[in-house]
C-alpha cells in the first residue's frame, strides 16, 4: 500500500514538473512576442519620425506645402 502511494506521489510530482517547464515554455515564448513587438513599434516610430522630417525638409526646399497637398489631394502648382 506504502508503495503505491509512493509511485501515486512521484507521478503526481512529475506531472507538476512536466506543468511548471510548460508555463516557463510559454513564458520564454511571450517574453520572445513581447521583444518582436517592441522593437517594430520602435521602428515605426523612428520610421514616422523621418517621414515627418522629409515632409518638412522638402516643404522648406522646394517651397510648396507638401502637408496641405497630402491632406487635400492636390499638388499645388
Amino acid at each position: 500500500d506504502d508503495h503505491v502511494h509512493l509511485v501515486s506521489s512521484a507521478l503526481a510530482d512529475d506531472e507538476e514538473d512536466h506543468e511548471d517547464e510548460g508555463r516557463e515554455d510559454k513564458e520564454e515564448g511571450d517574453e520572445v512576442l513581447e521583444e518582436i513587438h517592441e522593437a517594430a513599434a520602435n521602428l515605426l516610430m523612428i520610421l514616422a519620425g523621418l517621414h515627418v522630417a522629409g515632409v518638412a525638409f522638402e516643404s522648406r526646399v522646394s517651397g510648396r506645402n507638401l502637408v496641405r497637398a497630402m491632406l487635400s489631394g492636390r499638388r499645388e502648382a
